[in-house]
């Protein structure tokens, strides 16, 4: 309900604070999906089989059907006629040539999961977790040369909507 110039919201339940702090799980696969080509190997109409799907990414076939059958279940994916589709949304935000892709974005937060990972080693010691040294990302020599092209389309990506209103 609202007051004038208050918001009051319900304190979050047991079920949404267990959706809150599990979340990363779903994320964590979508970024996989993200990051190995899965949705840009997919379509909205036409099912591909894992078989199709694992030769086009350059995955093992066994865990690449793990793959799609998760993000099948957590419904990214689509599971019809004995193969996967994006979903509607998957389309439009997980693709590169989707009309509102994040892609860029996504890659950009991935490339600092690690940090993420660090969180608590820094709040102890109180040095910042920028240190990239071991990070398995930024010693592959493919992510640290697309990293800044990438970070100027994520940018892009992250204030379409504002500078669409703006101007």
């Amino acid at each position: 309900r609202c007051i004038p110039n208050i918001i009051v919201t319900a304190p979050m339940n047991e079920k949404e604070l267990r959706d809150l702090i599990f979340g990363y799980r779903s994320a964590r696969i979508v970024l996989a999906g993200v990051s190995l080509g899965i949705f840009d190997a997919l379509d909205l109409q036409q099912p591909k089989r894992a078989e199709a799907i694992a030769a086009h990414c350059g995955t093992q076939l066994r865990a690449t059907r793990a793959l799609l059958d998760g993000l099948a279940a957590i419904e990214v994916l689509e599971k019809r006629d004995g193969g996967y589709c994006n979903s509607a949304a998957a389309e439009h935000t997980l693709t590169s040539h989707g009309e509102r892709s994040r892609r860029n974005l996504l890659l950009h937060d991935l490339w600092h999961w690690n940090l993420w990972g660090r969180l608590e080693a820094s709040l102890r010691s109180g040095n910042p977790v920028a240190d990239r040294s071991g990070d398995p990302f930024f010693s592959n020599p493919e992510v640290l040369r697309d990293f800044f092209p990438n970070l100027a389309r994520a940018m892009e990506q992250t204030s379409r909507e504002e500078s669409e209103l703006l101007a």
